[in-house]
């Protein structure tokens, strides 16, 4: 199974060495967490970085993959996501591999209850073949955060 993205969750304090000192890139953001999500393709890596509050932890990343992921199939997702989701942080938009369709999702506080009915929903949608739920952890401040993952 491929990942279109890797992520993790940091501490204020461990953002300094990431923006190499620079930060007005995020000083008007007075939140303790940020979650960093960044992306390979070719030579480049994109790098997003979401302010969170604690309340906002945990962050789950949804993977999904189907045989046919169209824009009406998001729609659907998000129409879904809309009824029991505050904050969807992040979204991948469709990737296509060897005929098979990707998307991923970053969303925040949601209670395992919430999780397990939010992913038999997107499960019963038409084309979704394969959804996989993962939380994202709070990254250890022991270790640099750009060698993890």
């Amino acid at each position: 199974m491929i990942s279109l993205t890797s992520a993790f969750v940091i501490r204020r304090s461990q953002l300094s060495p990431i923006l190499m000192n620079d930060q007005g890139l995020v000083s008007q953001f007075d939140k303790p967490f940020f979650l960093l999500i960044y992306s390979t393709i070719s030579r480049l890596t994109k790098l997003s970085i979401y302010p969170l509050e604690e309340h906002q932890l945990p962050v789950k990343k949804y993977l999904i993959q189907g045989s046919q992921i169209t824009q009406d199939t998001v729609r659907t997702i998000l129409f879904i996501l809309n009824k029991v989701v505050s904050t969807v942080l992040h979204t991948s938009g469709i990737l296509i591999e060897n005929q098979e369709y990707y998307y991923e999702l970053y969303l925040t506080n949601l209670h395992q209850e919430t999780s397990n009915s939010l992913k038999n929903e997107i499960l019963a949608v038409p084309g979704i073949d394969f959804l996989k739920a993962t939380e994202i952890l709070l990254h250890d401040e022991s270790h640099h955060a750009l060698s993890e993952n």
